[in-house]
């Protein structure tokens, strides 16, 4: 009797003999802030312990800024892949980051092409990487590919 007791005020009380575990996502956002003419040529793939996803830069026309959010998995390492090709589908440029996974927690991933990093007007931004475009792809020389990543809780998320 008392381990039933012991189990009903467990039960109710709010608290879990297991570990609940919660979702885990990431969304993407294209920004174009290059006098570059026509579609970046770009792919980007994303990959978690649970599942791996190609973009282009068509997966973001019309009046998508943002795309997703896809589940990831919650634990272990999701690896984020940007490229940008030539017109034959060659590799000219590609750069990786790789972000730690947890439950409750959702990326935010802003691929950018153009003269000046987006994280200096990103609030809530973690961290960036740049490259530099290699001339072959017609791009105006004083522009980079731009990574930039941040992270919030998705149960209780910071506003920013």
């Amino acid at each position: 009797m008392k381990n039933l007791i012991l189990l009903f005020i467990i039960f109710f009380s709010g608290c879990s003999l297991f570990d609940e575990e919660k979702d885990a996502q990431v969304e993407f956002r294209l920004e174009n802030n290059s006098m570059y003419e026509g579609e970046l040529p770009i792919r980007i793939d994303f990959s978690s312990p649970s599942q791996s996803e190609n973009l282009t830069a068509s997966d973001f026309s019309g009046t998508k800024f943002f795309v997703g959010p896809y589940k990831t998995a919650t634990s272990g390492t999701l690896k984020i892949v940007v490229q940008l090709l030539d017109t034959n589908d060659k590799v000219e440029v590609s750069e990786t980051v790789k972000l730690p996974l947890k439950s409750d927690w959702k990326y935010g991933i802003t691929v950018a092409v153009g003269p000046t990093n987006p994280i200096n007007l990103c609030f809530g931004c973690q961290a960036s990487k740049a490259v530099a475009i290699n001339s072959k792809l017609n791009f105006p020389e004083t522009d980079s590919l731009f990574i930039v990543w941040g992270g919030n809780s998705i149960s209780n998320p910071v506003d920013f």
